[in-house]
């Protein structure tokens, strides 16, 4: 090491410029401070008032009252008002050791400060990974034991618990994802909802699904928690689709009965796995068991679901890979088929390669008319549904022989599919009392390996209202049909003129109830009916839907988390 050094002065910053010799670079490292001395024998610095450490080539910054530099241990010591600068991200502390030649450190007692997160902790590491390529930024990673987080804006995270069907549900749920809210707005900075986290995973490169919490405990309040085996990520700063993952209750997974079982997690890198034992209730009391994995890589580009449940000896698969370009495959077993219109339809099988386009244009809303185009291989299997739900579908052919056989029919099916909103028509009222109309539009062509072609396209009115405590949607739908399908699943139930409800009413601040009804005017019956309700504190609402028609019990979440956030291991990359 060499070394240039003012001359002493009283009262003045004093300069230190460090430089590797070997290697001929500039100055990689500069101490500033009211003094400084050297001790050449040991090649150690001591900096004393206001000091400050440079390196510059990674973006380095420490500042503290005293710092020392140990040329023989590469090691950086910093006490009092500690100051760490790296890239853009600030952390505070007591004590900080930094090492020059790895360019890590540890510091005690460290708060941090972003554009979106506060947190302090105990103790906290860093870790340094240079980046191979010019182009490419260095990856730093800081990890904080047992302490606390607070962001600048609450987390929200909103999970319906039931089918989402129509523009009104849509909207509900964009507009819980994504709601702006400010601390001082929540119960004048007071929450009902603290939560603990066993690990906390926060990227600060990352613009989307940069925040990932992995729970432990909700405190209801000073002397009651309770368990929360939940995966939760979302994004802190901007618009977000929060993504939450809990323990299995219910019949959503279709793994056959009533299944319930907690899920545990494992994460690699920014991808994870979970894997969740079950425990299965058959309606004649009748037990079973199985386990359901899942492994889900940020935003759900690649998204597998599998399980297993002997109450049915039921294997279950949901796996969805996005290829770009609008592109994505998918292949079903034993699941709800993933189109809208047949949603409340069970299938055997389905392995699928579709296509998604929107087209944006002044006549549609804003999420402008969705088309979707998909060719694959399916396989009925009448099992699936109740004999109820099966004669209805069966009574839904013209001809009931065309079937192909009642154990399952198989084959391949194309379709082109096309759903949109218009932009109202007209609308009138307030904020609190208004109403909108609309028109609706669902059309479906599909082509099978057998020669059949079936054609259906649903069309009308679509009223939106609002009256205070209560929000609705309200369709008429006249359907136009032409045409045979051979298999059972995709058959059409909701009659050539239905009478289509969506909507809430808010009882008081704890209770809301819902539901969506699906009325088939021709055969007067109901083909879709979901039943819901909300229930709890303005920041903690529990939501419990049941599915008279599937059968099916689905439970969701309405929540804003409650701050400070303690944390037994949080890890930032910057």
């Amino acid at each position: 090491m060499v070394f240039a050094k003012k001359d002493k002065k009283e009262n003045q910053t004093q300069e230190l410029s460090i430089e590797e010799e070997s290697q001929g670079k500039k100055p990689y490292v500069e101490i500033i401070a009211d003094e400084l001395t050297y001790n050449e024998t040991q090649d150690f610095y001591l900096a004393d008032g206001n000091a400050i450490a440079i390196i510059r080539d990674k973006n380095i910054k420490i500042e503290a009252d005293t710092l020392s530099f140990d040329g023989l241990e590469n090691l950086i010591e910093a006490d009092g008002d500690v100051k760490v600068t790296q890239n853009e991200s600030v952390a505070y502390g007591e004590h900080v050791a930094f090492k020059t030649d790895t360019k890590t450190y540890t510091m005690e007692n460290p708060k941090i400060f972003s554009d979106q997160i506060r947190l302090k902790a105990r103790f906290s590491k860093s870790e340094f990974k240079e980046a191979k390529d010019e182009d490419k930024d260095d990856k730093i990673k800081l990890v904080f034991d047992n302490g606390y987080l607070v962001t600048n804006e609450p987390i929200t995270v909103y999970v319906p618990g039931n089918a989402v069907q129509t523009r009104y549900s849509q909207q509900l749920r964009f507009y819980h994802e994504r709601r702006k809210l400010r601390w001082k707005d929540i119960h004048e900075n007071k929450s009902s909802l603290r939560y603990s986290a066993k690990r906390i995973l926060y990227d600060q490169t990352k613009k989307q699904n940069n925040l990932k919490i992995q729970g432990a405990r909700i405190a209801i309040n000073d002397k009651l928690s309770i368990p929360s085996p939940i995966e939760l990520t979302t994004t802190v700063g901007e618009t977000a689709n929060t993504r939450f993952r809990g323990p299995v209750i219910g019949q959503r997974e279709r793994i056959g009965g009533f299944a319930l079982g907690p899920r545990f997690y494992k994460s690699f890198g920014s991808n994870t796995f979970a894997l969740a034992p079950v425990l299965q209730l058959g309606n004649d009391f009748g037990f079973g068991g199985g386990a359901i994995a899942s492994f889900n890589t940020p935003g759900d580009t690649t998204a597998i679901m599998a399980g297993y449940g002997s109450l049915e000896n039921r294997f279950i698969l949901n796996a969805h890979q996005q290829l770009g370009w609008g592109f994505e495959t998918n292949a079903l077993v034993n699941q709800f088929n993933r189109n809208q219109m047949f949603s409340n339809s069970q299938i055997k099988q389905n392995y699928e390669l579709a296509h998604r386009l929107r087209v944006n244009h002044w006549l549609f809303d804003e999420r402008g008319a969705q088309i979707r185009s998909i060719a694959g291989y399916v396989e009925d299997n009448v099992d699936l549904f109740s004999s109820e739900r099966r004669d209805d579908l069966l009574g839904a052919r013209a001809d009931e022989s065309g079937i192909r056989g009642s154990a399952g029919a198989e084959g391949f099916r194309f379709e082109e599919s096309i759903q949109f909103y218009t932009n109202p028509l007209f609308r009138l009222g307030n904020e609190g009392f208004n109403v909108a109309l609309r028109l609706r539009n669902a059309g479906s062509l599909r082509f099978y390996d057998t020669g059949d072609i079936n054609v259906i396209n649903r069309f009308g009115p679509a009223i939106e209202a609002s009256f205070d405590k209560l929000q609705f949607e309200i369709d008429y739908l006249y359907a136009a049909i032409g045409g045979e399908s051979p298999f059972i699943f995709d058959q059409f139930v909701d009659g050539n003129h239905a009478l289509v409800f969506d909507g809430d009413l808010e009882i008081n601040k704890w209770l809301t109830i819902g539901a969506f009804t699906n009325f088939n005017m021709d055969d007067n019956e109901i083909t879709q009916n979901q039943l819901r309700a909300e229930f709890g504190p303005e920041d903690f609402k529990f939501r419990a839907s049941y599915d008279t028609v599937r059968n099916q019990v689905g439970f969701g979440l309405n929540m804003i988390f409650g701050e400070p956030i303690k944390y037994d291991e949080l890890q930032v990359n910057i």
